[in-house]
């Protein structure tokens, strides 16, 4: 993905805006993607993560599971992306 000038502006807003917490910096990332995505700043306090949950999605990931969700956005932003990097495919976006 490229990123502009401006999203690294407003992922800045978004640290200054969120401050400290106790997300590990992996978790950070994924917290802040969300609210950059979403501009809802209350994601801070909803999301939770296991103590698995980012080892096994990168497993999954790395074993080329298939993604499914049923948010069209979702599915939009994904599917080039997943194709290019973990080589899911010439045509998945049927299985997103």
């Amino acid at each position: 993905m490229e990123w502009h000038i401006s999203d690294a502006q407003s992922l800045a807003i978004i640290d200054s805006e969120v401050g400290s917490h106790t997300f590990s910096p992996a978790e950070y990332e994924l917290v802040r993607r969300v609210i950059y995505a979403t501009a809802d700043f209350e994601y801070k306090s909803l999301l939770r993560f296991s103590e698995t949950a980012l080892a096994s999605g990168a497993a999954a990931l790395a074993a080329r599971t298939t993604v499914v969700t049923d948010v069209p956005m979702v599915q939009a932003g994904l599917g080039r992306l997943l194709q290019q990097t973990f080589a899911n495919g010439a045509d998945n976006s049927r299985h997103l």
